[in-house]
This record gives structure tokens, sequence and C-alpha cells, in this order.
């Protein structure tokens, strides 16, 4: 692909109830790497895309060990005007990889209809991405506040999600920000390290005591639109 694509890397997400993001924020001091805030928390919101056969959710549910998703980021708390990048993000069970594309123009959520927007992605495209966009529709918007942090090895990042919020984008001519689906109250800590690096994953996960569960944000609001 034409685009910046960032290294390879190990990805564990955890989910917990709503009511343990105190707690969970107390494990990650205390945690034995020692991690510190990275960045600034932020708001991100994604576009997530898929095919008209919706085969990046069909693949999910089939349980495909390597998986594909098309999405559209930007950061702030502005969801009407999005400047931002197109992502491919690849997953092969827990390794993950994604390529990016940042898209010269914004996106106009709150004048411009489906078409529009879709004709803007593919003017300021080119390549794998262009065609990637050209056969695929807007399925859901999602947006969460994230807090970044970094062990002082500097080897192992963690984010934590919180404030969740999703729209269905199935049925709608134009960018529905209003009518939200129903979510469930939840935590998400993600773990992230790059492969090249020798990292007890096992150790890392073992100071996190409550039971976890598998996540993954574009699923669960799919799942909510469609009562599973």
């Amino acid at each position: 692909m034409n685009d910046s694509q960032a290294s390879g890397r190990y990805e564990i997400k955890l989910q917990y109830e709503g009511l343990h993001l105190q707690e969970v924020r107390q494990w990650i001091h205390l945690h034995s790497l020692a991690f510190n805030p990275a960045y600034p928390s932020r708001r991100v919101n994604n576009i997530y895309f898929d095919t008209w056969g919706l085969d990046s959710l069909n693949d999910h549910l089939s349980g495909l060990g390597e998986r594909r998703k098309l999405r559209f980021r930007w950061y702030g708390e502005n969801m009407d005007f999005a400047k931002g990048q197109l992502e491919v993000k690849l997953k092969n069970n827990r390794f993950g990889w994604k390529h990016t594309y940042p898209v010269g123009a914004a996106l106009d959520l709150a004048h411009h209809n489906w078409m529009q927007i879709h004709k803007t992605l593919q003017q300021h495209t080119e390549g794998a991405f262009r065609e990637l966009v050209s056969v695929a529709r807007p399925v859901i918007i999602n947006s969460y506040q994230r807090e970044y942090y970094i062990a002082s090895d500097g080897l192992t990042r963690l984010t934590l999600d919180y404030k969740i919020a999703a729209y269905d984008q199935l049925l709608t001519q134009a960018p529905n920000l209003k009518f939200r689906i129903p979510l469930l109250n939840l935590v998400i800590l993600e773990i992230k390290c790059d492969t090249q690096h020798d990292v007890d994953l096992a150790s890392i996960i073992a100071e996190f005591p409550l039971r976890t569960e598998k996540h993954s944000k574009y699923i669960t609001g799919m799942s909510a639109m469609a009562g599973w």
C-alpha cells in the first residue's frame, strides 16, 4: 500500500464493567512495570466501513484468525467536522498491524450526506485505499475517551477507553450523530507491545486481577444494533 505502516505488535484487550474504571486506573498506577501517562487524554472518533456483504463482520463472527477492518479516524470533541486519516486494521489472532492514509480534506458530517462524503474520500485517496473505499459503505460511528500509558522501560503501552458511544449508519442517507445505539457501560484496557521485543504478556495481564472478556468495539456496536 502507498502509505505509512505501523510496525507489527501484539494486542490484547481486556474488558471490564464501567463501575471498575477507578480500580483499573489504580492497577495501572501500581503495576510493577511503572506505567506513566504517555499523552494527554483525548476523544477518539471512528467511522467504520464494511462491504455491502458485511465481510468484515462475518469474518469476525465466523472466527477467522485473519481479519481486516477499514475505518476513518479523527480526534477531538467535534463530531461534525472530521479531519483525519483512513486506517486498514489487520489482525491475525493477537498479532496486529495497520496501514494509514492521511486524508487531505475534512469530512463534513453535519451537512453532507454519505454519497458526498464517499466522493470526498475517493477524490483524496489513491491506490489500494481508493479501491477499498470504492466497495465500502459506512456501518457505524463510534466515539470514546482514551488515556495513554507507557511502561518505564518503553516496551509496553496501554490504552484505557471509556465513555463509549456508537451510532448506527446502516440505513441512513446522511451521518446519524443523534440517535445512539444502547451499549453497556464498559471500560476497555488494551495492552500493546512490538513483536521485536521479548515481553512477558502473561505476567503483565496477571496484575489486572478481574476476569475479562475479548472485545471489539465494532462487533459490540453491530451486535447491539442487531439485538444479539
